[in-house]
C-alpha cells in the first residue's frame, strides 16, 4: 500500500513539474537594414516597460526567453538607425513568437564644438626651457 502511494506521488510530480516551468514563452527574430537587407549585429531589442531584452548576435538574430504570456511592445534601437517600435507582440505559454524587424537609417547631426583655452604667462609647474609656437610659426617649419 505504501509503495503504491509513493509511486502515485512520483507520477504526480513528474506530470506537474514540466507544467510549472512552461509558464513563459519566447520572442525571437532577425533585425535587418531596410535599405540593404543586411543583418544588424549589436542592435538592442527591449520589451517596453520591463527589464527584459538583449542585443542581436553577429547574424542579426535576437531572442528573449522567459517572457510571461501577454501582449507587448518591442523597442529596437541601434546607432545611426531610427528607433523602431513593434506593437502587438503576443506571447503564449510554451510558444515562440517570431518578429523580424527592419530598421531605417537616420542622419545624426552634430553641432559645432569649439574648444578654447588660455595659458598663464608664467607656468609654475615647468622647470625647463619651453618654446611656444603660434600657427604661423608652425606652418613655416620644414617638414
Amino acid at each position: 500500500m505504501r509503495l503504491k502511494q509513493l509511486l502515485g506521488l512520483t507520477a504526480l510530480l513528474l506530470l506537474t513539474v514540466p507544467m510549472a516551468f512552461a509558464q513563459t514563452g519566447k520572442i525571437d527574430g532577425v533585425v535587418t537594414d531596410v535599405a540593404t537587407g543586411e543583418t544588424i549585429p549589436g542592435a538592442t531589442v527591449v520589451i517596453e516597460g520591463t527589464g527584459q531584452g538583449g542585443a542581436t548576435q553577429v547574424d542579426g538574430y535576437y531572442f528573449i526567453n522567459n517572457v510571461r504570456p501577454g501582449t507587448y511592445t518591442l523597442v529596437v534601437s541601434f546607432v545611426g538607425f531610427a528607433t523602431q517600435r513593434v506593437e502587438g507582440v503576443r506571447v503564449s505559454t510554451g510558444l515562440t513568437s517570431t518578429r523580424d524587424i527592419e530598421l531605417s537609417e537616420e542622419a545624426v547631426g552634430l553641432d559645432e564644438i569649439v574648444v578654447m583655452s588660455e595659458r598663464p604667462i608664467v607656468q609654475l609647474d615647468v622647470s625647463a626651457n619651453v618654446a611656444s609656437l603660434n600657427s604661423e610659426a608652425f606652418e613655416d617649419l620644414p617638414v
